[in-house]
């Protein structure tokens, strides 16, 4: 009876003494240990089937190997569909009517629906001004933002990071009587439960609505770039 001898290290070869014609090619090949370097690795571990399953979602921490992914690794009949990578952490919300802002008063705009949220970043009924981070990594933050036309003064528009950090700022002066639209953007890396927010402020000398204009304004939005 032929005796199979198992390698002790991913480096050693399997051993048969004894006729193998019973195993097939396939089955010798999945026995065989992996060619050094060939293993798909998360830190100094190898991603084995439970982490990886066929009718499951590679998370985003699984992402990050030691070396790059060649042609070895995936070829043509054994691509990993999009279907099966983790859905990216993103949103864009936007607020249904004009929001109204004081003379000179910085103003955290709050927004009361959402274009699409992947990661639970917003609600609705509480906190309605925030996006807040739930997966940890670098994230592209953009408003737009657009104020009903007045002959006086300036407009700005400010990213704040947990209510006291400011990111990022733009402004710009009234064009006579026509609405002045402005875009913030900035990358900025978030920590799980850091919180976004759009501020802006105006001095008119009286009342300003911040207009609502269907996918243009008022839009916030935040998507993640990587760790």
């Amino acid at each position: 009876m032929p005796r199979i001898y198992f390698p002790s290290n991913s480096s050693s070869q399997l051993t048969v003494d004894g006729d193998m014609d019973f195993l097939s090619s396939y089955q010798v090949k999945a026995l065989a240990a992996p060619a050094s370097g060939e293993a798909l690795r998360k830190g100094n571990t190898d991603i084995g089937n439970a982490e990886v399953a066929n009718d499951a979602a590679i998370p985003l921490s699984k992402l990050s190997l030691t070396g790059a992914i060649t042609n070895t690794h995936v070829n043509a009949s054994a691509a990993i569909a999009l279907s099966k990578l983790a859905a990216v952490p993103a949103v864009r919300v936007y607020n249904s009517a004009n929001i109204e802002l004081a003379n000179t008063t910085m103003t955290a705009l709050t927004f009361d629906s959402e274009r699409f949220d992947t990661d639970a970043m917003h609600s609705t009924a509480s906190n309605t001004s925030r996006l807040t981070c739930v997966t940890a990594g670098k994230y592209l933050i953009t408003a737009n933002i657009s104020f009903l036309g007045d002959t006086t003064g300036g407009r700005k528009v400010y990213l704040r990071i947990n209510g006291d950090t400011y990111i990022a700022m733009q402004n710009a002066q009234n064009l006579a009587s026509e609405a002045v639209d402005i875009e913030c953007s900035t990358l900025y890396a978030m920590s799980a439960t850091d919180y976004a927010e759009v501020v802006v402020i105006q001095s008119s000398g009286a009342a300003l609505d911040v207009d609502n204009n269907n996918q243009q304004s008022p839009e916030f939005s935040m998507v993640w770039v990587g760790q």
